[in-house]
């Protein structure tokens, strides 16, 4: 099953106008990072919002950039392609 990486901007509007669900019937699971998770618990995020990632469905996966998910193989690939900073 396919899976997306999601930034809050379109979450926060698509819980707004309860049409969310529309993503787990399109993409299966969708990923955040940490961040997103965040941004949209902050205080002063809609009540709506905020309602919604602290009881997150099942098909919300909070995952760290780059993490060793099996879903997620072309992160390390990136990671040894880099070159070091000087």
């Amino acid at each position: 099953m396919q899976a997306i990486v999601a930034d809050t901007t379109p979450l926060n509007y698509l819980v707004l106008i309860e049409a969310v669900d529309i993503l787990p019937r399109v993409y299966g699971r969708v990923l955040v990072p940490p961040a997103v998770k965040a941004e949209l618990s902050d205080p002063k995020t809609p009540i709506m919002v905020s309602r919604w990632i602290a009881q997150s469905p099942s098909w919300l996966y909070v995952v760290p950039p780059c993490g060793r998910l099996p879903i997620l193989p072309f992160c390390t690939s990136m990671l040894a392609s880099e070159k070091p900073s000087r």
